[in-house]
């Protein structure tokens, strides 16, 4: 993975936008920074339109930070690091339910994988999916940090993520907002640690595992 492969400051407009990201992203670069923005080679899933890894890279360009999403999601991607002001690697597509994505992730050696405001937007079996597949890209020792709203056993966190819940269902009735039980466990399956969980603003968390 080479991080300087596709950001060349060229600007391209306009460039699609996820108000989500605008809100949190500054939030979520100082509970990151901390703990993990040292190590250098990070792989965010579901990046979506790849505003969190242009924002963290363009504060910390010793990281090497790595976009990925379906291919629908590619273009928006691609803009956004064509645009960021320090280099990064080209965007890659990467399916978490796709079989063909164990030799990339057998290939790679990332110190730490984070997905934000996924998790709740896909059904359980494709979040599971998901955290198996940060568990492959992993270096032993490194972590995987989940960002998002949660429920507390069954139990709504704030009147707020009530009405989230309603809106996912009826997008789709697959998905929806997972328990931290939920989470801790598929975790544990998947070969993770607890680590730590970090509060953020608008009764979201930043869950963080340790591969063991």
């Amino acid at each position: 993975m080479k991080c300087d492969s596709f950001g060349n400051n060229k600007v391209i407009q306009p460039l699609p936008a996820t108000p989500s990201a605008d809100r949190n992203q500054e939030a979520i670069y100082r509970a990151l920074y901390p703990r993990f923005l040292a190590r250098s080679q990070v792989l965010e899933l579901g990046s979506g339109t790849g505003q969190h890894g242009v924002y963290v890279s363009e504060r910390e360009p010793s990281i090497c930070w790595q976009c990925s999403d379906t291919e629908d999601k590619l273009d928006g991607m691609q803009a956004w690091v064509a645009a960021a002001h320090v280099p990064m690697p080209s965007p890659i597509v990467l399916d978490v339910v796709a079989l063909d994505n164990e030799p990339y992730l057998n290939a790679q050696a990332y110190d730490l994988v984070f997905t934000a405001n996924t998790l709740h937007f896909v059904s359980s079996e494709i979040a599971a999916s998901l955290v198996k597949c940060a568990a492959k890209a992993l270096l032993y020792g490194g972590y995987f940090a989940v960002y998002g709203p949660f429920n507390d056993d069954g139990e709504f966190t704030s009147e707020g993520n009530r009405g989230l819940q309603d809106w996912l269902e009826a997008r789709d009735p697959k998905s929806g907002i997972k328990d931290f039980q939920w989470l801790d466990k598929v975790a544990s399956q998947a070969g993770f640690d607890w680590y730590e969980q970090v509060p953020l603003p608008s009764n979201n968390f930043i869950r963080i595992y340790k591969k063991n």
